[in-house]
């Protein structure tokens, strides 16, 4: 599932392509993939570099922000892969993937994600950091395990994890609520097709 604030990587221009006005540079694109699409946090997406990524299997190797035995692998969702893989194509192994000038001052890579989502008009306006936030609910209701995203994000461990987004699991009552919605719209769009 793509979140809203992504959308401004995918934005359209009148000819189909994507809209270089909208979501700037490809390292720009890139970072937001790794943010909504893995949920690296700013202080792990400045300093990669090419060997921390991985083509074949989709990963990167990040460092740990808070301590270095929480360094990880993290699985980037398939839909932001494409804008990773193209910064690092051409990269030797050592290069950094990102512009000095963000190593230099990170808030760079926070106002043009600012930007981008004011000139997408996305209510609310949510911070970079909130995209970890967005990979973590999305992939607990879908009933990734708490194992998997408490490895995703680095937190130290599952319990952290519960007490920050257990509340976003769904439990039985909630699958069967949406299970109702989806047979209600299905029913609504077999009955507007047939009519």
């Amino acid at each position: 599932m793509v979140p809203t604030a992504i959308k401004l990587s995918r934005a359209r221009a009148p000819n189909g392509l994507v809209s270089q006005r909208v979501c700037g540079s490809g390292e720009l694109r890139a970072a937001l993939g790794l943010a909504y699409g893995g949920a690296l946090e700013l202080g792990a997406i400045i300093p990669l570099r090419r060997e921390q990524v991985h083509d074949a299997t989709q990963e990167v190797h990040a460092a740990g922000t808070k301590a270095h035995r929480r360094n990880r692998v993290v699985r980037i969702d398939s839909w932001a892969w494409p804008y990773i893989a193209d910064i690092v194509r051409d990269k030797l192994p050592s290069a950094y993937l990102f512009a000095e000038a963000w190593r230099e001052d990170e808030t760079r890579l926070t106002r043009a994600h600012g930007r981008a989502v004011k000139e997408m008009n996305l209510a609310p306006a949510l911070s970079l950091h909130h995209a970890r936030h967005h990979w973590a609910v999305t992939h607990l209701r879908a009933a990734v395990p708490v194992a998997v995203v408490q490895a995703q994000l680095g937190h130290s461990t599952p319990m952290l994890t519960l007490k920050t987004y257990g509340a976003f699991i769904p439990t039985g009552d909630d699958r069967e609520r949406w299970a109702e919605v989806v047979e209600q719209d299905q029913a609504r769009r077999q009955k507007s097709a047939t009519s």
